[in-house]
């Protein structure tokens, strides 16, 4: 399913990367977060090849995608950004990981970035703990996820959550799945044609919503490091430079061999030009 919201160019194309993988049996749920040009209109001839449901007034990406989700009737839910694509494969290779490992409730891919070529050895692997998986590397991006339809039933995504809701559906499913990894790029993200419409507030609000619901998990060295590092770059884009710097710093104190903790430290700390020196050195 593909939620959307005032990004014609992109929609376009990611519903056609996902109806060329080529199987008539594919249900393709498009959820019109209000856009103007509405998605049946972006979408042209093929508007005919899909399900589109239109909120008048956006309701957000949580309910968006649980409204999708909730439409199907396909064992498996797989997820799209509107600015992103599929990979020629992704859709076999998904089949062919059922096929071998039956009792797979969630299977992850690797993503990348537009351009990047498709690598990966395509090996598979049953994650023993996912959720120490999860902590321990950056979690996978939800162009990169197939859930089977039950299981996110269970669980689906937290609407009370006014950003970092995809973080936390996927840890949540993390402590109840059977996660097949496949080491391949099968999703890539593309430069939007209209910028998120998610502001930087309110994504510093979903964050610390976040880390109230899963203060336990932020203890964990690693994951800790990598949500305070994104917050303290949310901080920084609001002009807030001491919550940044505070930021930073417990990233520092969880994990003090981060590059990235000390990189946006230094960005939070220093004047403006020479952070951005900094930044393109990354």
């Amino acid at each position: 399913m593909i939620p959307t919201r005032n990004r014609p160019a992109g929609l376009r194309a990611a519903v056609t990367s996902v109806l060329d993988q080529g199987d008539p049996r594919l249900e393709v749920v498009v959820v019109d977060e209000a856009s103007a040009p509405s998605a049946a209109e972006s979408l042209g001839d093929l508007a005919a090849r899909v399900v589109i449901i239109r909120n008048e007034v956006p309701r957000g990406p949580a309910s968006a995608r649980n409204q999708g989700a909730a439409s199907l009737t396909s064992d498996f839910v797989a997820f799209l950004d509107d600015d992103d694509r599929w990979l020629p494969g992704k859709l076999d290779a998904f089949q062919a990981t059922v096929a071998t490992v039956p009792e797979a409730s969630l299977v992850v891919h690797r993503t990348g970035w537009m351009g990047a070529e498709q690598d990966g050895t395509g090996r598979l692997t049953l994650v023993a703990d996912p959720l120490k998986r999860m902590l321990a590397s950056q979690p996978p991006h939800l162009d990169g996820v197939v859930v089977r339809r039950d299981l996110h039933q269970e669980v689906c995504f937290d609407e009370s959550l006014p950003a970092a809701e995809d973080l936390d559906y996927l840890v949540r499913l993390a402590w109840r799945a059977v996660v097949v990894e496949i080491d391949r790029v099968f999703a890539v993200h593309g430069i939007a044609d209209q910028p998120s419409d998610i502001r930087v507030t309110t994504r510093i609000a979903g964050r610390r919503r976040f880390a109230t619901k899963h203060a336990e998990l932020l203890r964990d060295p690693r994951f800790g490091a990598f949500h305070y590092v994104r917050l303290g770059h949310l901080y920084r884009q609001a002009g807030q430079r001491w919550p940044a710097m505070g930021s930073f710093v417990r990233a520092i104190r969880l994990q003090p061999s981060s590059r990235l903790a000390w990189k946006g430290l230094a960005r939070a700390v220093l004047p403006t030009a020479v952070a951005e020196a900094l930044r393109r050195s990354r």
